[in-house]
C-alpha cells in the first residue's frame, strides 16, 4: 500500500485507486481517463486480480495510456503477455534491467516503452515507524536476525539463497556466544508493526539479493520441472538442479533476475547493520561500504564476526547506509513518484478529464470502500462474537 499510496501522495496529476477485490464499480463506465496504471498486486496469482468486467473495460478506454507494473515477472510469463497484448499495454515498470525487460517483452507489439524500478523505496511511513521503535544497540536483545520465505526449487539456486543463508549461518554460530533470530519458515514470518519491533531489536541482519536465478520466460523450465518431480518426488534441490534446471539456469537465453529488496531500506533507515550475501544489489549498496559482505561459501565468516564485534567499523558502516539510502532522499517514494511524472510528461497523453470529473470520481469511490470496510469490519465482529459465545 506504501507503492498504491505514494502516488496519490506524490505525484502533480489528479489520481483516483479503484481495488479491484471489491468488484467493479459501474460509475467508472461513467467518466474517461488519461493513463490508467495497472498496480503489480494485480499479477501475483493467476488467474490475476482484473476480471472480465475490468478487462472490458480497459479495452474500452481507447484513448488512455495503459501503463504495468510488474513485479515477479518471471512467473506467469505466458499469461502476462497475454494481457498486455489484450489490454494494449504501452509502457512497462519492470524489475529488470532495460536490456533484459526489452528482450522480456519483445513479442509484444504493443509496448513502446520499458522503464527500470526497484521493488520499493523509502516511504514517510518508514522514517516514521523507524523513529518510534528505534532502540540504542546496548538495548537491542539479537544479534543477528533474519526472516524470508521458502520458495520452489524451479526458481534456481538464487531462491535458494533465501533460506540457505539462514540455515548455513546458524550452524556456523555453534558454540558462539550470539543470540540469533533466524528463520526461513513461512509459519515465522512477522508482519505490520511487529515486524518493525523485531527489526528494532536487530544488531544485525542478514540478506540476499531478491528475486530469482532462473527466469523460465516460455514456460519449458516449469514442464520439464513438473514431469520430474512427478516421477521423483523426493529429490533434494541438488538433484532437481543437476537433472533438470541447471540447463535453463546456464543458458545464455536465461535472464539474471537480481534486484535489492525493501528489506535494505528498512534496515538502513532502522539503523541496523548489515551482512549480506556478495551481489550487485541493483548497485545502489556497495560491500564494506554499507554491509559486511558474506561469501556465499562462508568461507569468509570469521571475517565477518570479526567485523561486527569491531564497534567503530560496525557503526561506520549503520552511517554510511542511514545517509546514502534515507536521510539522502534519493531512494524515496516521493522521488520515484517525481520522476514517474517525468517519464509521463514525455508520453502523448490525450488530456480529456476535468477537475470536476476527478472529484466527483474520488469522492464517490470512497463512499463505495468506506461502505465495505464497515460491512466487511461488520461481518468480522460478528464472527468474533460467534466464536466468542461457541467457546464459553
Amino acid at each position: 500500500m506504501d507503492h498504491v499510496n505514494s502516488f496519490i501522495l506524490h505525484s502533480s496529476n489528479d489520481v483516483i485507486t479503484v481495488n479491484t477485490e471489491l468488484g467493479f464499480p459501474d460509475l467508472l463506465k461513467k467518466y474517461s481517463y488519461d493513463v490508467i496504471i495497472l498496480h503489480y498486486s494485480l499479477f501475483g496469482i493467476f488467474p490475476f486480480s482484473i476480471n472480465t468486467n475490468f478487462v472490458r473495460f480497459i479495452k474500452s478506454c481507447t484513448t488512455a495510456t495503459k501503463i504495468a507494473f510488474f513485479q515477479d515477472e518471471y512467473q506467469y510469463c505466458l499469461q502476462r503477455f497475454n494481457i498486455i497484448k489484450e489490454l494494449d499495454i504501452s509502457n512497462i515498470y519492470s524489475l529488470a534491467d532495460t536490456k533484459d525487460a526489452y528482450k522480456i517483452y519483445s513479442s509484444c507489439d504493443s509496448v513502446k516503452a520499458v522503464h527500470y524500478t526497484l521493488t520499493g523505496y523509502v516511504s514517510d511511513d518508514l522514517i516514521k515507524k523507524s523513529k518510534v521503535f528505534s532502540k540504542p544497540f546496548s538495548q537491542r536483545k539479537i544479534d543477528f536476525g533474519y526472516r524470508a520465505r521458502q520458495l520452489p526449487f524451479l526458481l534456481g539456486k538464487g531462491a535458494q539463497e533465501k533460506t540457505n543463508i539462514a540455515s548455513e549461518f546458524e550452524k556456523n554460530c555453534d558454540g558462539l556466544s550470539y543470540k540469533n533470530d533466524l528463520s526461513s519458515l513461512n509459519g515465522s514470518r512477522i508482519y505490520g508493526d511487529d515486524w518493525y519491533r523485531f527489526v528494532s531489536d536487530c544488531k544485525a541482519m542478514l540478506g540476499v539479493e531478491a528475486g530469482v536465478s532462473l527466469f523460465d520466460i516460455d514456460g519449458s523450465a516449469e514442464v520439464e520441472y513438473n514431469e520430474y518431480l512427478q516421477k521423483n518426488p523426493n529429490s533434494s534441490f541438488d538433484q532437481v538442479y543437476d537433472s533438470v534446471l541447471c540447463k535453463y539456469e546456464l543458458s545464455e537465453k536465461n535472464i539474471d533476475y537480481r534486484t535489492v529488496s525493501p528489506r535494505i531500506f528498512e534496515a538502513a533507515a532502522f539503523k541496523v547493520c548489515l551482512v549480506l550475501f556478495e551481489g550487485s544489489y541493483s548497485n545502489i549498496i556497495k560491500p564494506n561500504v554499507h554491509y559486511i559482505p558474506l561469501k556465499k561459501d562462508f568461507s569468509n565468516i570469521k571475517i565477518v564476526f570479526s567485523e561486527f564485534n569491531n564497534v567503530k567499523r560496525r557503526n561506520e558502516l549503520v552511517k554510511n547506509a542511514y545517509n546514502d539510502l534515507i536521510s539522502d532522499g534519493q531512494y524515496s517514494f516521493k522521488q520515484f513518484i517525481n520522476s514517474f511524472d517525468e517519464e509521463l510528461a514525455k508520453i502523448k497523453v490525450n488530456k480529456t478529464s476535468t477537475d470536476y470529473q476527478v472529484k466527483d470520481l474520488t469522492s464517490r469511490l470512497k463512499k463505495r470502500e468506506d461502505f465495505y470496510r464497515l460491512y466487511l469490519n461488520t461481518k468480522v465482529k460478528f464472527k468474533k462474537f460467534i466464536r466468542k459465545y461457541i467457546l464459553h
